[in-house]
C-alpha cells in the first residue's frame, strides 16, 4: 500500500507539490496565458489552465502570488526568480512542484 496520499507528502519542507484531475479553467487565465493557447483543442486548454490554476496557488502560498505566468520563448513557464518550478499536465491530470 502507498503510504504518500498527495504530491506534498512526497516534498520536503520548503517545497509545494500539488495535482489535479484537470478541468477547463480557462476564465481564471491572464489575457496573456489566453494568447499562448488561442486556437488549441480542448484538452490542451484544460490542462493548461488547470496547471496554471495550479502553480499560482503554490505561488501564493510561497509568498509570490501572480496574477500570470507567461511563458518563455521556449513555451515553458517563466517562473518569478525566487522560483525553480516545474508543471506537467496530461489529458487527465496536472501536478505542480
Amino acid at each position: 500500500m502507498n503510504k504518500f496520499k498527495t504530491l506534498q507528502d512526497l516534498c520536503p519542507a520548503g517545497v509545494i507539490g500539488r495535482m489535479m484531475t484537470v478541468d477547463d479553467f480557462s476564465s481564471s487565465l491572464s489575457e496573456g496565458e489566453l494568447d499562448l493557447i488561442r486556437g488549441a483543442h480542448e484538452n490542451r486548454i484544460r490542462g493548461f489552465s488547470s496547471a496554471r490554476k495550479l502553480a499560482k496557488e503554490a505561488l501564493m502560498d510561497l509568498g509570490c502570488p501572480v496574477k500570470e505566468l507567461a511563458a518563455r520563448p521556449d513555451r515553458t513557464p517563466d517562473w518569478p526568480s525566487q522560483v525553480i518550478g516545474s508543471i506537467s499536465h496530461h489529458e487527465n491530470s496536472a501536478g505542480v512542484i
